[in-house]
């Protein structure tokens, strides 16, 4: 119901929007996609074997994203300069939108090296280099300050105090 509450807030929204155009574009990008996403993985019967396969792909998408970055950044040179710095964007035009992909998939890579067993442990922990490497090229202030310091205290919070307070 919290996802159903806010699609229809979000669509009130549109209703005082000065550029509506731009907003209903933004509206099915970031509300209605994520939103059908979430109804049609609620709908199917997942195990937790399937689970996995699917946090997994989001990993090889995440650190697909970050290799592009790395190789943009330190190779091509497809970057956007702005403030006086260079900034990984990966195939995005800002690298605010890369920040937000990689500050999802961070939890999961961030809790698999504390929580996870077996090769998952292992490849989930070696993944975290490119993908916080590339989180730290784009320089979104978002993204440092809120994406990988919230997806420790969650990690931190769902694994016990121990790992809260370190995480802390």
């Amino acid at each position: 119901w919290a996802v159903v509450a806010f699609f229809f807030i979000a669509a009130l929204s549109l209703l005082v929007s000065t550029y509506r155009g731009v907003s209903i574009r933004e509206f099915r990008v970031i509300i209605v996609e994520p939103v059908l996403l979430y109804f049609l993985l609620r709908q199917v019967p997942l195990d937790e074997k399937q689970h996995l396969h699917l946090v997994d792909a989001l990993l090889m998408a995440g650190v697909a994203m970050s290799v592009l970055g790395l190789y943009q950044y330190f190779i091509s040179g497809d970057v956007i300069v702005a403030e006086g710095v260079r900034r990984v964007r990966g195939i995005y035009a800002s690298p605010n939108n890369l920040s937000l992909l990689l500050g999802r998939i961070i939890p999961f890579a961030l809790s698999f090296p504390i929580v996870g067993r077996g090769w998952r442990r292992r490849w989930y922990g070696i993944s975290l280099l490119p993908l916080a490497f590339c989180l730290f090229l784009t320089y979104s202030r978002g993204g440092w300050l809120l994406s990988f310091p919230a997806a420790a205290l969650t990690v931190g919070l769902l694994r016990g105090r121990r790992t809260t307070l370190f995480a802390l």
